[in-house]
């Protein structure tokens, strides 16, 4: 995969107003490298105007992370990935049912760039306002575009 410089990401949604806006919500995407698990990768929170994007060195470093947490678990590259992935929301359900568990790794090298502590980024990821929205994954090629657009419906 040819990574590009930024990934834009954009929320476009039918039924929103001003007051349930577009913040705060957290966009992954799914992308496939090797034979065993795919790398979940999260953008940072949108704007009011359900905008946001991943800087390469961000995804890059999210990428290494998931091999330092489970080193078994993960084989591909980046540059060997699918430059196909998967878009959609991030779910927090698990997180906000689980916090023992999602506390129990210590920071990875490229989350203490980002966060103080665990507590912090736990608590960055279970106030996303994501479970108010409804979307259908897509596809896209990061080879290309780095521009995402993602459809929701808000339901809350």
């Amino acid at each position: 995969m040819n990574l590009p410089d930024i990934i834009y990401a954009e929320l476009s949604c039918n039924n929103c107003n001003n007051s349930n806006n577009l913040m705060d919500i957290i966009i992954q995407i799914k992308i496939k490298a090797g034979n065993k698990n795919p790398y979940f990768i999260y953008f940072p929170k949108t704007d009011a105007f359900g905008k946001t994007f991943l800087k390469k060195e961000d995804l890059i470093g999210q990428f290494q992370d998931h091999w330092e947490m489970a080193l078994m678990d993960y084989n591909g590259s980046l540059e060997t990935a699918s430059s196909k992935i998967e878009v959609n929301l991030f779910d927090p359900t698990w997180f906000i049912k689980n916090k023992k568990l999602a506390m129990a790794y210590p920071l990875l090298k490229n989350e203490l760039n980002k966060w103080i502590n665990r507590e912090q980024q736990y608590e960055y990821m279970i106030t996303c306002r994501n479970l108010q929205f409804n979307c259908k994954s897509i596809v896209i090629d990061l080879n290309k575009t780095d521009h995402i657009v993602l459809k929701v419906t808000y339901h809350l």
